[in-house]
């Protein structure tokens, strides 16, 4: 009764709510948990909310379905390994019903490239921001009012409103605080239209429209018991690679590699004539280095002239390697829409996470210059995320050119990404309403993403 007696003083004299660790009580041990610590939220309604509050002016209407369909079962895309017996593999991939969207992708921007050939569009055209906001918004104001792909998709999605309470308003500004103002790093970038290409080597099947069929799990090829048939991964994730434009002989720089999809992806395509990948975190270079030694041949893993894995920190790279690469992808750590919306562990909305949180669009800001000071002179970084958030997209690029231009006087243009959109969009659902780079938005009708991607041309 004295130990009874001792707990409700305590509990009546704080604010705090005692944790009997030991429910014995050989030796009563307390952890406190305050007030302040605690949330009345998990970390995916939190993100949820998030969303809900900034995602909604970005969509407006359509942002239920948008939401609905980052709730639901992702697609994915079978990216053939041609270590591994493509021709057999291709035929599995049929049986199963799949289609490799890269042949007619490849044909379209073929005709694409006609186009820009005739038309004389490679000439480097520079446009005000007043200009590009009025290209854009006459551009959204040409789609279809139902962004998806197919508009039958839409009345699947409730057309709710989502309600965030007053005082959640006060709450957010601690998770998600606005740390980058871009309203003084507005600077004119501008436009190059050129002629893209997607190697014939690359090879990636998909489920045709809204099917929900999945892919089983791949196996190792029968013959060899080496390598993985095929890599599965978001399709849209492909578009960062394909930006590159990848050209033969290529030094390629992966910045923030694992897992591994899009290293692996580059080196299907045969072009490249050697990578650099890196991964600061350890646990996430054991992933990287897992995919691709489960896909790429043990010769080319171990030709240290054509191939690496580091683990250097990405901001420091344009100085411990300036003017050195043709091209580089920085695919950098975001808040990962989709999997902060459905799963709780290690979620980056978690309050405990506040300060890792709150840092990304300064540390993708870092990121992005480093890229931009290591590339070579007419060579071309494409900055990517997994998320809708202008902040973590448009603004990350936007500031990263000025502060480049500022302190290093490094110029850049901004590569015309709009012929993969336009051969792509009965395939992918993209979001045209951008100043800056592209961005594929899940649908009902075709999910994948969110991947954002902008290609960047340094000039001196």
């Amino acid at each position: 009764m004295l130990r009874f007696g001792i707990l409700e003083k305590l509990i009546n004299s704080t604010n705090r709510i005692p944790w009997i660790v030991n429910k014995r009580w050989k030796k009563p041990k307390y952890k406190w948990i305050t007030d302040s610590m605690k949330s009345k939220y998990e970390p995916t309604q939190l993100a949820l909310k998030y969303f809900d509050k900034h995602y909604k002016l970005e969509f407006g209407e359509k942002w239920p379905s948008v939401r609905l369909a980052l709730l639901s079962k992702q697609k994915h895309g079978a990216l053939v390994n041609n270590f591994a017996h493509p021709i057999a593999v291709e035929e599995k991939l049929s049986q199963l019903g799949a289609k490799d969207c890269i042949p007619s992708m490849r044909s379209l921007l073929e005709t694409e490239n006609q186009n820009i050939e005739e038309n004389s569009q490679n000439d480097i055209e520079t446009l005000s921001n007043a200009k590009l906001n009025q290209k854009t918004e006459e551009a959204y104001n040409n789609v279809n009012n139902d962004m998806l792909i197919n508009s039958s998709s839409s009345t699947y999605a409730p057309k709710v409103e989502y309600i965030v309470p007053e005082q959640y308003v006060d709450q957010m500004s601690q998770f998600i605080p606005n740390l980058v103002d871009n309203s003084t790093h507005n600077i004119d970038i501008g436009i190059e239209r050129k002629q893209l290409s997607i190697s014939e080597n690359l090879k990636c099947y998909i489920f045709d429209g809204s099917a929900v069929k999945r892919f089983p799990p791949a196996k190792y090829n029968s013959e060899t018991y080496s390598y993985l048939e095929y890599y599965l991964l978001d399709a849209s994730s492909l578009f960062p690679v394909l930006s590159l434009d990848l050209q033969p002989g290529d030094m390629v720089l992966d910045m923030c590699a694992a897992p591994g999809g899009k290293s692996v992806a580059m080196m299907q395509t045969m072009n490249i004539g050697g990578i650099v990948c890196n991964e600061v975190a350890p646990s996430r270079r054991r992933r990287l280095q897992d995919a691709l030694q489960l896909c790429i041949p043990k010769h080319i893993l171990n030709d240290e002239e054509c191939f690496r894995i580091t683990e250097f920190d990405g901001t420091e790279w344009g100085n411990m390697e300036p003017d050195t690469y043709d091209k580089i992808l920085v695919d950098v750590p975001c808040t990962t829409d989709r999997i902060v919306a459905t799963e709780n562990d290690n979620n980056i909305f978690h309050p405990k996470r506040l300060k890792e949180r709150s840092r990304l669009p300064l540390l993708q800001t870092e990121l992005l210059s480093a890229a931009l000071k290591s590339v070579k002179v007419g060579g071309t970084v494409v900055y990517s995320t997994c998320t809708m958030s202008s902040e973590q997209n448009e603004n990350v690029v936007q500031r990263a050119v000025y502060e480049c231009l500022q302190n290093d006087s490094i110029q850049v243009l901004e590569i015309d990404l709009s012929p993969l959109t336009r051969i792509c969009n009965k395939m992918f659902n993209f979001h045209d309403k951008l100043k800056l780079g592209q961005i594929v938005v899940p649908s009902l009708s075709a999910n994948f993403g969110p991947m954002y991607f902008c290609a960047l041309k340094r000039l001196n």
